[in-house]
């Protein structure tokens, strides 16, 4: 049976040519969102959770991986193979629609199963020592993982709507945030998330960056990692580097993401938790409590 994983495995995760010689073939989605994961698990080892908590831990390493799971979408995956193969002419000449892969998010939401999150938690465990407990992953914090998908680089929001006789309500994914949309019950933004995973809501983004900035240069994030420990490290970095990060972005999709202007909120809203010495996680079990 394929996974999610096997999934990200096989898509295209990067266009240019700059990570080719690290990696043999096209650059897999997989193989930047495990470096993103490698640098979330880096993070929190070296931090005191217990005021945090292990279920919001769990919950920002598994959406740290599945935070590019709108990648997946055909038109998204198009424009890397183009990019990737060097073709001539321009996307709208090849036919090509550019799409905003944080606003396909839910396009692929409801084929994630019980199983396929199993099997990141299994794989993020053989690859880190951290391991989420699967048993986590209720709707309520499934629910913050496609919103962090969605909102991850602080352009789009989740709105909630009803949408048809029946009263249904599902997630449609926003721009404008001052714009009322009819049938809309309720909204999850950038700064909800911020907030309810407090300090460490901008998490997802800096590591996102943190595993970019790496790449970028070819080089094992490891490396990276062992310069800094803290949230606030990590996006100081990033904020460093920010215009070449820029760059390699729009090479793959051409928006303007504003970077900086992000990035300067989420150190605006940084308190770092106490750090502990050693490895807080290491190979424990999943339901270990914290200590």
């Amino acid at each position: 049976m394929t996974t999610i994983v096997d999934r990200f495995k096989a898509a295209y995760g990067k266009s240019h040519a700059d990570y080719l010689d690290r990696y043999d073939g096209p650059f897999r989605l997989h193989d930047h969102v495990i470096d993103a994961v490698r640098a979330c698990v880096h993070l929190l080892n070296n931090l005191d959770l217990k005021a945090f908590g292990r279920r919001k831990a769990d919950i920002l390493v598994v959406a740290t991986y599945l935070h590019d799971l709108g990648k997946l979408d055909e038109n998204f995956q198009k424009m890397l193979r183009f990019r990737y193969d060097k073709q001539e002419g321009s996307l709208a000449q090849a036919g090509i629609k550019i799409v905003k892969h944080e606003a396909s998010t839910f396009d692929f939401t409801d084929s994630i199963t019980p199983a396929d999150i199993a099997s990141v938690c299994v794989m993020i465990g053989e690859v880190t020592g951290y391991y989420p407990d699967p048993n986590t992953f209720d709707q309520s914090a499934l629910n913050d993982i496609w919103g962090f998908a969605a909102t991850h680089h602080g352009l789009f929001y989740v709105s909630y709507e009803v949408r048809d006789r029946q009263s249904h309500i599902i997630p449609r994914i926003r721009r404008t945030w001052t714009t009322f949309n009819p049938g809309e019950r309720a909204r999850l933004t950038f700064v909800d998330l911020l907030l309810r995973y407090h300090p460490l809501g901008g998490m997802i983004t800096a590591c996102d960056l943190m595993a970019s900035a790496s790449q970028n240069r070819g080089k094992p994030i490891d490396g990276l990692l062992a310069e800094y420990t803290t949230l606030e490290g990590f996006i100081k970095h990033v904020i460093e580097h920010v215009e070449e990060i820029e760059q390699a972005i729009q090479k793959d999709d051409g928006k303007d993401y504003f970077l900086e202007r992000i990035l300067n909120l989420l150190l605006g809203g940084i308190k770092d938790l106490p750090t502990r010495k050693g490895d807080f996680y290491g190979t424990k079990s999943a339901t270990t409590p914290l200590a």
